[in-house]
């Protein structure tokens, strides 16, 4: 997890065009402590991990999921709401597009 804590971290922060030194002023986290975080160290506490995240202007989630799970969780909410039989025909219309799809790249590679 440490890993993965590392290198969303890292993401993120450049995705927002921080330096950690930049994100160590926001966060009041030392920058060693970010290099480290980011290089995969352990011995972080929860608070560290919280204050980057509001650095960050992030859910704590996101540091420690990876993409696949985030995409996933926002899937889900697509469908938060919905009656079982409305769930139902979105499932069968993604079916029907995901089969569309795959004819499409089928007929491409032998053309």
């Amino acid at each position: 997890m440490e890993d993965r804590l590392g290198q969303n971290l890292r993401r993120l922060r450049q995705e927002r065009g921080l330096t950690q030194e930049r994100l160590s002023e926001l966060s009041g986290v030392a920058q060693p402590t970010i290099s480290g975080i980011e290089s995969g160290g352990r011995g972080w506490r929860g608070e560290t991990v919280v204050s980057l995240a509001l650095a960050l202007g992030i859910d704590l989630e996101d540091l420690f999921l990876c993409q696949e799970t985030r995409e996933r969780l926002s899937s889900t909410d697509l469908v938060a709401g919905l009656e079982a039989e409305d769930i139902d025909t979105i499932r069968r219309l993604a079916d029907s597009l995901r089969e569309r799809s795959i004819s499409r790249q089928r007929g491409r590679t032998s053309a």
